[in-house]
């Protein structure tokens, strides 16, 4: 793992912290059984390999001056928007695919929590703080108790997502279990956010009922920017599973799961993920195959066998007067040139 700083527990040597292996040959990203996602192996040779195009041909809808998120302008006129489609496992423990796992997985648990809202108001980020003398038990013992602290502060259900790490600039990657909840707080958190007093001992608000629970169990619970209201669960839940924790070993391991009022029998979603959309227009995109001569996407054609990751580019939907960009009906078998 590189420069690591750990606190040891008294209870180390239990089964998740079995710390066997010498210290030179210690995995990165590893901790005992404890792995970042992102940090095992592919699961076949064909992780990120290209799989498809795709494409908007919208010219009509493309003209005109847009504005860039910077503020810059730019005219998309006679322009196609086109998206490399590469092969995912859809793994978190795979380096190449578990950033497309935790976009996918956080659009998930962003339709499943909206429609929650609905019926039991907003979406708080709570983090669950995991006391050091209980860092030896079980993984399952110690998710249960960590979701009895989280109801005991008033936390009715949620997402949960486990971290066993935590990260400084000058430890790097070190020891520190808590648990993230993006969920819902009986009665809301506002009377707290929007609070200004000092003292919450006796304050039958959150904050004061966590205060007093602090105090005979240790765990500390918190709202993560408490001053400021939610602004994107998406967001959120894509930066926390980025570098989220499984358990090496353990088959079929649920790095997010759902408690409470949004439990799997409370709470049911059926959950469909958008299409993928244009970055000018926001159409839908749709497989695409190239039949021109234009030699600059000799170049294009190699930056994009040398990637690994998404890739998007504009290119000219006509050369010389003639459309060299058409949609075709079936998916995932366009070809750029003959052999992308």
């Amino acid at each position: 793992m590189g420069n690591e700083v750990v606190s040891k527990s008294p209870l180390w040597g239990t089964a998740d912290f079995d710390m066997a292996e010498p210290e030179g040959e210690r995995q990165w990203g590893a901790i005992g059984k404890f792995r970042l996602v992102g940090s095992g192996k592919e699961k076949d040779g064909r992780c990120g390999d290209y799989l498809t195009l795709l494409g908007c041909l919208d010219v009509e809808a493309h003209s005109g001056v847009h504005f860039n998120k910077d503020g810059s302008m730019e005219n998309f006129h006679g322009k196609g928007y086109f998206r490399v489609v590469r092969h995912s496992c859809n793994r978190p423990q795979c380096p190449t695919c578990c950033e497309s796992w935790a976009y996918r997985t956080a659009k998930v648990v962003e339709a499943k929590l909206f429609e929650a809202s609905k019926t039991r108001g907003k979406v708080e980020h709570i983090i669950v703080s995991v006391p050091v003398e209980d860092y030896g038990l079980d993984y399952k013992v110690l998710r249960a108790k960590v979701l009895d602290v989280a109801r005991s502060r008033g936390v009715n259900g949620g997402c949960v997502v486990f971290h066993a790490f935590r990260y400084d600039k000058h430890k790097h990657w070190y020891l520190g279990l808590h648990f993230h909840i993006a969920g819902f707080i009986s009665g809301g958190y506002g009377r707290c956010r929007s609070c200004r007093q000092q003292f919450c001992s006796k304050c039958d608000g959150f904050e004061g009922v966590e205060l007093r629970a602090r105090e005979n169990d240790g765990y500390v619970v918190k709202v993560a920017s408490a001053g400021e209201e939610r602004k994107s669960i998406f967001a959120t839940m894509v930066y926390e599973l980025g570098h989220a924790t499984y358990l090496d070993g353990v088959r079929n391991f649920r790095i997010v799961t759902y408690f409470g009022t949004c439990s799997y029998r409370k709470l049911k979603v059926v959950v469909k993920l958008p299409k993928a959309v244009c970055g000018i227009c926001g159409g839908e995109l749709r497989p695409v195959l190239y039949t021109g001569a234009n030699a600059n996407l000799i170049s294009l054609k190699a930056e994009v066998a040398k990637s690994r990751g998404s890739f998007e580019f504009l290119n000219d939907v006509y050369e010389n007067g003639e459309l060299v960009w058409s949609y075709i009906e079936t998916p995932y078998r366009s070809r750029f040139g003959e052999e992308f």
